[in-house]
């Protein structure tokens, strides 16, 4: 996975990320926007399956630079048209803050 790591203003650093289940397997890819001071990150989904909201098991967001966050089940979803009128999901989830699993598909 490529590096995109970017300062924003509010302490927020962007990266290249994916959402995982329990299993390890992609629920979902695009750019998130990780807080530095709260323990919340911004996703902005490439393409929306909606395969977050129909997901029940534990979900976890792998960063680019290798960290691998698990995420709180209860989050918002934005929908928000950009400027050529098509619409976007955006995500506001909560990561739980202490030890991270090494391996989501081992549980070790």
């Amino acid at each position: 996975m490529l590096s995109l790591e970017m300062r924003q203003e509010g302490g927020e650093v962007s990266h290249q990320c994916r959402v995982l289940n329990g299993d390890g397997e992609l629920i979902a890819s695009g750019v998130g926007d990780v807080s530095e001071e709260r323990p919340e990150i911004t996703f902005r989904p490439a393409v929306d399956t909606y395969l977050i909201d129909k997901t029940s098991a534990p979900l976890f967001m792998e960063l680019d630079d290798g960290r691998r966050l698990e995420l709180d089940r209860k989050y918002m979803r934005f929908r928000l048209y950009d400027a050529d009128g098509e619409r976007r999901e955006i995500y506001r989830f909560r990561y739980v803050v202490g030890e991270q699993p090494h391996s989501v598909a081992s549980g070790q």
